[in-house]
């Protein structure tokens, strides 16, 4: 009875996954399979909206819903108002915890945030008109408005307001600049995410499109400082390493643009896949620990068995308790990181529980091809600069933040636990008497729902801009008129896929930017 009780406990401190969540996922899905009704229905409703801590997450994820399906006007509204809520849950925007109840992005989300609206403003330039687009009204279960409805016709830009789109382009590569010179200075001493080589190319490429001849020499200085970015990152990111050499022609193709003063070549930008996830990545500090170094999988096995027998009868309580968390451990891990041992799994339910977000490493080896075909059956293929491996960016620097902020975190949490197993210890060792078997099963419960508040407290934050590609891969074509069948091939060790987009004309539009995406990668 006592250890069914003690099960029950533990069973139900686990928790569950909100209803919010599953709304997320729902919009993930949907967005996958390019369902953008449905995905932007599914995030779009007051069990979503209440939250407000989570509202970034929504608002960069509508975005990057309105931004695929061409709907640039909307993006921007999403755009501006997820800029909006970060700076309101951060005065910097290089400075951020992992641990922050208030969810205000990462510096990679947020310098990608100018990238979409620089790509937003200058399309929408392009296109010179917006479809009619709204956002509905939520209200919370009381009838206050959450979010105010939005509603705008169809129109179509006078000479002025497009000029005024391009302006506000060049104004976010210049925002884009400013924030990574943020990186720099708050992080000086980090090896962490403060350079990007695209950022750069795009800026020169959209500097170049100027008819100002002080413009054109900027985008070859920003050009020079592409390379140099790549020279220096590509040793951290193995993403970029492998596509230096596509990503030299990208930019040798650009300069000659600039070098012969044309306007007629035309950027390909791809965004490819869709971001994993992030996870968190435990670190217990327990029983296991004790018989960590014993590599004999079978020797390992009995001393577990003998330990228990002790604990057992020199503490048959706390010994109860500790197998009741241990199959509860065992039953709430994740499959991907399930427990091998017993104590691995009691740890899951008593160590000392170190977490930080972690993201899965993406493809390697990745090749892009582009494949343009005439109408008088001429095929084309050009290969595709992995210009930003945002996957293995984020991956890499989570995995930089979790080394360098490991042993504080570890400290603190430590610290944190011995002020609750003390006095658990103490008290459990005093317990005398009449009923004190359950006078000690009250101590050890008491310290289990102590220990799960304090792994609360220190939760990693594993919201994200989910939505976001994993790859932008870019190419540089020469001047082309005309219409083309075009598709893209994706290929790595793990497989091949492809995607093609029927008949365009080119050039796509006065800025020559073509823009395409590839959803599932190999």
């Amino acid at each position: 009875m006592v250890k069914a009780a003690s099960l029950l406990l533990i069973l139900w401190l686990t928790g569950c996954a909100g209803g919010d969540q599953l709304r997320i996922k729902d919009a993930r899905n949907a967005f996958l399979e390019r369902d953008f009704v449905k995905a932007e229905a599914s995030l779009y409703t007051a069990e979503v909206f209440k939250r407000s801590d989570s509202r970034l997450q929504h608002f960069l994820m509508l975005s990057s819903i309105a931004f695929s399906n061409g709907q640039y006007e909307k993006a921007i509204y999403f755009l501006n108002k997820s800029r909006e809520v970060s700076n309101s849950v951060r005065s910097d925007h290089g400075t951020f915890s992992w641990f922050d109840k208030a969810y205000g992005g990462n510096p990679i989300e947020y310098s990608y945030l100018h990238q979409y609206l620089v790509l937003a403003y200058t399309l929408l330039a392009d296109e010179g008109k917006t479809p009619a687009w709204e956002t509905p009204e939520i209200q919370d279960e009381k009838g206050r408005i959450q979010v105010q409805a939005e509603k705008h016709p169809a129109r179509s830009f006078s000479s002025k307001e497009v000029a005024d789109l391009r302006t506000k382009a060049r104004a976010e590569l210049l925002a884009w600049d400013t924030h990574l010179e943020n990186l720099k200075r708050s992080y000086r001493h980090a090896d962490y995410y403060q350079e990007d080589t695209w950022a750069r190319i795009l800026a020169s490429y959209l500097h170049a499109r100027s008819a100002q001849g002080s413009e054109k020499k900027t985008a070859q200085i920003l050009l020079g400082q592409a390379l140099r970015v790549l020279d220096q990152e590509q040793a951290r990111v193995s993403g970029l390493q492998h596509a230096s050499e596509s990503i030299r022609q990208l930019t040798s193709g650009l300069e000659q643009q600039i070098r012969t003063d044309s306007d007629d070549g035309i950027l390909v930008l791809l965004q490819g896949g869709v971001i994993s996830p992030y996870k968190a990545r435990n670190t217990y500090i327990g029983l296991s620990t004790l018989f960590q170094g014993i590599e004999d999988p079978f020797l390992r096995a009995q001393l577990e068995d003998i330990g228990f027998r002790i604990l057992l009868h020199y503490a048959p309580e706390f010994g109860l308790v500790t197998f009741t968390g241990a199959m509860a451990g065992a039953i709430a891990s994740d499959p991907e990181d399930a427990p091998r041992h017993l104590t691995d799994a009691a740890d899951r339910g008593f160590g000392f529980l170190i977490s930080f977000p972690a993201l899965p490493p993406p493809p390697k080896d990745l090749r892009l091809t582009l494949e343009l075909k005439s109408t008088d059956g001429r095929v084309q293929e050009l290969p595709l600069a992995l210009v930003t491996p945002l996957q293995e960016l984020l991956h890499t620097e989570l995995k930089a933040r979790r080394d360098k902020e490991f042993a504080g975190k570890a400290l603190k949490i430590g610290l944190q636990y011995l002020a609750i197993l003390i006095p658990a210890i103490k008290a459990y060792q005093s317990a005398e008497g009449e009923g004190a078997g359950f006078k000690k099963l009250a101590i050890l419960a008491g310290y289990f729902i102590a220990k799960r508040a304090i792994d609360a407290a220190n939760a990693p934050d594993l919201r994200s801009w989910s939505l976001l590609p994993q790859v932008l891969a870019s190419a540089h074509l020469p001047a082309l008129k005309g219409e083309f069948e075009l598709k893209v091939r994706a290929e790595s060790p793990q497989g091949r896929s492809e995607q093609s987009y029927g008949k365009r004309t080119l050039p796509p539009g006065p800025s020559g930017l073509l823009l395409l995406d590839l959803r599932t990668l190999p």
